[in-house]
């Protein structure tokens, strides 16, 4: 039986090296526990008795071995030469060198596996880490500079018609009505203001071209009288620029639309009409395709009864915006962006 035996023996051995292995990890499952309870249910019920009797089964199953072994050699009423030890010794290390080696290996590459999930999951920690603090550094920087405009903005003043003193929006508002209208109006004459101010979309293109060419003198006008003006609108349009030059990787275009939604709800009726007056400027009109991308002028009132009322119409040969700009439906499905986009990503 000796022969026989001892190959069972090594063999319990390595089983129940791997067992103790498994329970000891408790979590993760090795290959073949996954094909097994993958499989069909008789497997699966084999696999799971497995589990739960072969530790225990094994353990004793060994230690009896050991025990019949030990009792084989003490109760032998001859003499175990050297040589006979010697031979078994050279059997039994021939059937646990491969084994071990075997067994080292399996535990090495497991080892390596373990350390390169440790790797990937710490690499997924850090570029998480990374962008959180690349969205914290532009956020800082969205709201630094969106409240430096705004201490711009409240650095305007103006008086008013009854002569109080208006500081901020307010004042930008004011500044139209004193600087911008009488001008205006003193060079188109009483006939086409009338028109202008009805917002008729019949205004041919010669009364159109009159009255732009008069509302970019008067814009300059109102410009050169209060360059505060000038200030508020470079400060606030570079805050738009710098959002939508960001990479789509830094900032995707939802987020990008997010943070400019924010700067346009807080926009007032002065701010609105000046971004609006700024587009018949030579140098405004390169600002138009910002304005129309985002909806700029969204919450601008294009049927108001304003003097520069006429200038928000759109579809005619000498319209200045087009609708995207005062509707962010048409803007967001140019951009492809749906309702109610998550705001993170």
């Amino acid at each position: 039986m000796y022969p026989f035996a001892l190959p069972l023996f090594i063999v319990l051995i390595a089983l129940g090296a791997v067992n103790l292995h498994l329970y000891r990890r408790g979590i993760e499952r090795p290959a073949i526990e996954i094909i097994f309870l993958n499989a069909a249910s008789p497997l699966r019920r084999l696999w799971i008795w497995h589990r739960s009797l072969a530790g225990p089964v094994q353990f004793f199953t060994v230690c009896g071995l050991l025990l019949s072994i030990a009792a084989l050699f003490l109760t032998q009423k001859k003499e175990i030469s050297i040589a006979q030890l010697g031979t078994s010794g050279d059997y039994v290390g021939g059937w646990l060198n491969p084994l071990v080696g075997l067994l080292s290996i399996i535990l090495l590459l497991r080892n390596l596996e373990q350390q390169n999930k440790q790797i990937e999951k710490s690499e997924q920690l850090l570029s998480q880490q990374n962008a959180m603090l690349a969205q914290q550094a532009l956020e800082q920087t969205f709201f630094a500079w969106l409240s430096t405009y705004r201490e711009t903005l409240a650095m305007v003043s103006c008086a008013s018609t009854q002569g109080r003193l208006l500081l901020g929006a307010a004042a930008l508002d004011e500044v139209f009505k004193v600087t911008f209208r009488p001008h205006f109006e003193a060079k188109i004459g009483p006939v086409l203001v009338g028109k202008l101010v009805a917002n008729q979309v019949d205004i041919n293109r010669t009364e159109a071209a009159i009255a732009l060419r008069a509302a970019r003198e008067c814009w300059r006008r109102v410009l050169l009288d209060d360059p505060t003006v000038v200030t508020i609108l470079t400060s606030f349009f570079r805050l738009i620029r710098w959002i939508d030059e960001q990479p789509n990787k830094t900032l995707p275009l939802h987020l990008k639309w997010h943070y400019i939604s924010i700067v346009r709800s807080q926009l007032t009726r002065g701010e609105l009409h000046a971004i609006l007056v700024s587009g018949t400027d030579a140098r405004g009109k390169r600002t138009v395709p910002l304005i129309e991308k985002y909806a700029l002028l969204d919450n601008y009132l294009r049927q108001s009864r304003r003097i520069t009322g006429w200038i928000g119409i759109t579809g005619q040969p000498w319209s200045i915006y087009k609708d995207a700009a005062f509707d962010s439906g048409i803007a967001r499905s140019q951009l492809d962006l749906p309702e109610n986009y998550p705001v993170r990503p």
